[in-house]
């Protein structure tokens, strides 16, 4: 059976890459799970799983470093555009960021990129009202203690 294809777009910079390395471990209508190394060398990460809440426009990712060791776990905010003819995923970066630390901390990260894409119109105010609503559902599971349901099930392929 052929694999899904699954892309990376993003704003900035601006590029759209095939995430062909990346490892499907789980999908499903709503959600898909990934095994992933990072495209290019980096000396803070060495790679994750990612879980993507198809429905819920966010990726987040299981980070660790190149002995395995979890750092923190890496929230993307996300748009999926889902093509059933050629099996191909479109995971448009929404620029919005939130990172979740070991102790349940939260930072909200990269809104100046979420401004400064908007004033220079490489994305318009329904893209950013996307991008705001993702995020702030996302707070809300975090704060509400739901997002454990979300890293427990993300735990669950660590040792896979």
């Amino acid at each position: 059976m052929k694999k899904p294809v699954l892309f990376r777009k993003r704003y900035i910079p601006s590029e759209i890459v095939e995430l062909k390395d990346d490892i499907i471990l789980y999908r499903d209508d709503s959600m898909l799970i990934t095994r992933w190394t990072t495209l290019k060398p980096r000396h803070d990460i060495a790679g994750g799983i990612s879980l993507y809440l198809i429905d819920k426009g966010c990726k987040i990712s299981r980070i660790h470093d190149a002995f395995g060791r979890f750092l923190h776990y890496y929230c993307d905010i996300i748009h999926t555009d889902y093509s059933a003819g050629n099996d191909t995923y479109i995971f448009t970066d929404l620029l919005a960021d939130i990172i979740v630390h070991r102790d349940n901390r939260y930072s909200v990260v990269d809104l100046d990129e979420l401004a400064e894409a908007l004033k220079t119109s490489l994305i318009n105010a329904d893209t950013v009202c996307e991008a705001l609503c993702s995020t702030d559902r996302l707070i809300r599971c975090i704060d509400n203690g739901e997002f454990h349901s979300y890293t427990n099930l993300i735990e669950r392929y660590v040792s896979l």
